[in-house]
């Protein structure tokens, strides 16, 4: 999507309080949606909300095809057991002409591109509005899993599901 171009959108985040993953305000979710509002006209059809257990983080629109993408990827080593174990650890959905999201081999094109969403909604709720300044800010305090696609997951972070 132009970088220049801007829609606004509700993210939702269902789950519980979680001490074990890293204080007070960690969480562990069990849902999150993503639904897009055209506030600029420029954009049709939108597609449908979507809904998941990932944590969503790039959205994208390729007007010559009406497709968006969605990508998401994991906060817990469950939930990319559950999806298979991909690697990098990312999942893309794509909607097109306002069709139902689908499941589809992650893009040459996302590798690398910074996360566009915010990544980690707090368990303590969000304000109505997340700025993009704002969300910049968090992008870049978050793990390197939810600031960009990764080409290859590090080491470590594998080391530590496959062991888990």
């Amino acid at each position: 999507m132009n970088d220049e171009l801007r829609v606004l959108v509700e993210r939702t985040a269902d789950g519980e309080k979680y001490s074990e993953l890293g204080g007070p305000k960690a969480w562990k979710q069990s849902e999150m949606t993503v639904e897009v509002f055209d506030i600029s006209g420029r954009f049709a059809p939108l597609p449908p909300k979507w809904v998941g257990t990932a944590v969503p983080m790039i959205l994208d629109y390729e007007q010559e095809a009406g497709t968006w993408s969605l990508i998401a990827t994991f906060s817990s080593c469950e939930s990319w057991y559950e999806a298979g174990r991909p690697r990098p650890p990312y999942l893309e959905y794509q909607s097109k002409n306002g069709g139902h999201w689908t499941p589809v081999a992650l893009e040459e094109r996302f590798l690398e591109k910074k996360a566009n969403l915010l990544t980690g909604p707090r368990a303590d709720g969000e304000p109505r509005l997340v700025t993009d300044s704002d969300k910049e800010l968090r992008r870049r305090s978050a793990a390197p899993i939810f600031q960009s696609v990764l080409r290859t997951w590090g080491k470590e972070q594998e080391n530590y599901c496959d062991t888990y």
